[in-house]
């Protein structure tokens, strides 16, 4: 199975559903469909993993909820404010491209692992530090944003870190 190195996130309108874009480690590069029924199931487990983090300062030390939320909304402005813009991944007539039909979620001690799977056993492995994963977050919170998808399940603090970051700025996250 090919590790995913470097991603691009696109949401394509015409397909209504994102590409995620990966360079591989065999130094070829996939091109996978995710679709929102797919990621709708996906991000609820990725943001309780980061907000796991959370709930272990708060059994230690009996912090109010809302310390917690604004610990994360924290920890998500800092990753986002070193998020830098790298070029695309880019697609070429060679590049697979395949649907993703299920991914698995590895949690280990300091990193989340994506098992993307597809058709004809396809998959493609994406390991993201909680860093990585937050910043992978609000570049598919921008994207949800603008394909105007129910957001119901999106966290507190990843909306609004999104809003305080263009505010503060006056840029937005790419």
């Amino acid at each position: 199975m090919p590790d995913l190195q470097r991603i691009t996130s696109l949401y394509i309108e015409t397909e209504d559903r994102f590409q995620l874009t990966g360079e591989t480690t065999a130094q070829g590069t996939v091109a996978i469909w995710l679709t929102q029924r797919l990621l709708s199931k996906l991000l609820p487990h990725l943001v309780n993993w980061l907000e796991q983090g959370g709930r272990a300062i708060s059994l230690q030390s009996h912090v109010d909820e809302r310390i917690i939320e604004h610990l994360q909304d924290f920890a998500q402005l800092d990753a986002q404010k070193d998020l830098t813009m790298q070029p695309a991944v880019s697609v070429s007539s060679e590049t697979p491209v395949w649907l993703a039909h299920t991914i698995d979620v590895v949690h280990l001690p300091d990193a989340i692992k994506l098992v993307i799977k597809g058709d004809n056993n396809r998959e493609a492995g994406l390991l993201l530090n909680s860093k990585e994963l937050r910043q992978w977050l609000s570049i598919l919170r921008k994207l949800w944003t603008a394909a105007a998808w129910p957001d119901a399940f999106w966290p507190i603090w990843i909306k609004e870190s999104l809003e305080t970051q263009a505010n503060t700025t006056g840029k937005s996250v790419h």
